[in-house]
């Protein structure tokens, strides 16, 4: 498989707060650090209920190091709470949002 076709989908369950966001952070890092080069990581948040701002650092962290590290990096599954909390955070305008 061509690596730049390379999907890696982290989901992400519940609340994304000061106690779960470390665990997503840790789990994207290592997405996207055993993932080759030109890979896509997308994180899907279908099932988030809650995000605070652990969780928006989480998912910023995450986008920056895929950056740097060459691979894309979307966000998908967002709605209700979360979506209004991210719009609000401005983090809409940097991420990737996919349905």
């Amino acid at each position: 498989m061509d690596s730049h076709n390379t999907e890696l989908v982290v989901s992400a369950t519940g609340d994304l707060d000061m106690s779960s966001a470390g665990e997503l952070g840790d789990r994207l890092t290592a997405a996207i650090r055993t993932s080759e080069p030109g890979a896509r990581i997308v994180v899907d948040l279908a099932d988030v209920s809650f995000c605070d701002s652990q969780g928006i650092r989480a998912l910023m962290l995450a986008h920056q190091l895929a950056e740097a590290s060459g691979r894309s990096f979307t966000i998908r599954g967002v709605t209700g709470n979360v979506e209004q909390v991210l719009r609000i955070a401005g983090v809409l305008d940097l991420l990737t949002l996919t349905a």
